[in-house]
């Protein structure tokens, strides 16, 4: 299913970490307009064995490390945006793996003239039709990158949407966004689940989540 909107290919880059401890590309990030502030988005767990890592990081060392983040486009490869404004999430539960509701990292960005992403204010209901906006594997560069779901389930705790294209890989696009038929942000990407070929589901940190951890954050 072909979507009715356009979206910037500029507000999906390639995240590069860097702290005192370590320096590695992985996963996926997004550029968001806040309530006025220009924000990073990914996925906390990408600090962590899903990205090659030793170790999974919590949230407190994060903190210590203060990462910086470079970003890039994924046609060009070209640097894009950059920042070294770490913003702690301010929740009283720590990120456990699994958690998709808390699997959020945040960085803020000074430069407000990137194009950006809106979150939408309202959840996706059961049977809507979503779309990943994400860089495949094997996608060229002339792909839309919105990649039709369909909503199997849609609660505070989770979005789940089974792909359109069963033969679609989703695996490398944790930390991607998950738009609605408004190209609005109803969620962010943290793992695939199902059945390859048979069954391909994604699972996503919800928006009324997202909008929590920012607003608890900011």
């Amino acid at each position: 299913m072909h979507p009715s909107f356009t979206v910037s290919k500029s507000t999906l880059l390639k995240p590069e970490f860097t702290s005192y401890e370590f320096k590695y590309k992985a996963g996926s990030s997004f550029i968001v307009n806040y309530e006025g502030s220009i924000l990073l988005l990914t996925a906390h767990h990408l600090f962590g064995p899903a990205a090659g890592l030793h170790k999974r990081y919590s949230r407190k060392e994060l903190v210590s490390l203060a990462p910086s983040v470079r970003t890039f486009l994924y046609d060009s490869g070209e640097l894009h945006a950059e920042s070294k404004q770490f913003v702690p999430v301010n929740d009283d539960t720590e990120y456990k793996r699994g958690d998709a509701k808390q699997d959020l990292a945040i960085f803020k960005i000074d430069n407000t003239q990137l194009d950006s992403l809106t979150l939408a204010k309202t959840a996706p209901s059961k049977g809507d039709v979503v779309y990943l906006y994400a860089r495949l594997n094997n996608d060229s560069v002339d792909d839309t990158l919105l990649h039709s779901a369909t909503v199997t389930e849609s609660s505070e705790k989770i979005l789940e949407y089974r792909y359109h294209n069963r033969f679609l890989n989703p695996r490398a696009t944790s930390g991607a966004p998950v738009l609605d038929q408004s190209g609005e942000v109803v969620g962010l990407n943290v793992t695939a689940a199902g059945v390859p070929i048979f069954n391909w589901k994604g699972r996503a940190n919800p928006v009324s989540s997202i909008r929590h951890l920012l607003d608890a954050s900011l």
